[in-house]
């Protein structure tokens, strides 16, 4: 692949990168449930939130955004319990790891990409 398309693959992905999203609900969702069926996951996610409007209950507990310069918006939901609240920093703090991560690799790329010219 030429620097070129890379570059061009880059450019899309970092439009991703422009901030963090995570959320965090609560519900009842056991009429709801579906499998993938092997394909990675227990729960089909798609099948389930576009289901939870008509056969369960699904509520929005947190929501916290993280842009790219470090502004960040928190929601919690007045009845979130501290528990919830414990639950969803965590998953705000493995998402910023794993993105971390994404970043690191692909600093890592380009920078073989520049050494090679």
């Amino acid at each position: 692949m030429s620097a070129s398309n890379i570059f061009k693959k880059l450019g899309k992905g970092i439009a991703d990168f422009a901030e963090l999203n995570v959320q965090s609900f609560t519900g009842d969702l056991k009429s709801a449930v579906a499998t993938t069926k092997g394909q990675g996951s227990v729960i089909d996610w798609k099948d389930l939130m576009n289901k939870a409007a008509t056969t369960g209950s699904v509520s929005l507990v947190a929501s916290t955004q993280i842009k790219f310069d470090g502004d960040s918006s928190t929601f919690y939901e007045t009845n979130a319990t501290e528990s919830m609240r414990t639950s969803h920093t965590e998953a705000v703090v493995a998402a910023q790891k794993y993105r971390n991560g994404l970043l690191k690799l692909f600093k890592k790329e380009l920078d073989t990409i520049v050494s090679t010219k």
